[in-house]
């Protein structure tokens, strides 16, 4: 078990790289996004 407060640094760390990715795909444009992702993972 992790300590509390890197548990909390892991958290905020990984909420920023998906807020990130996200504020990407909204920019990339959500429908080519979508088809870009079901792609790879097809």
């Amino acid at each position: 078990m992790l300590p509390l407060t890197l548990q909390f640094v892991i958290a905020m760390i990984a909420s920023a790289i998906n807020e990130r990715m996200r504020r990407k795909l909204d920019y990339a444009g959500s429908d080519s996004a979508c088809r870009l992702a079901f792609g790879i993972t097809t």
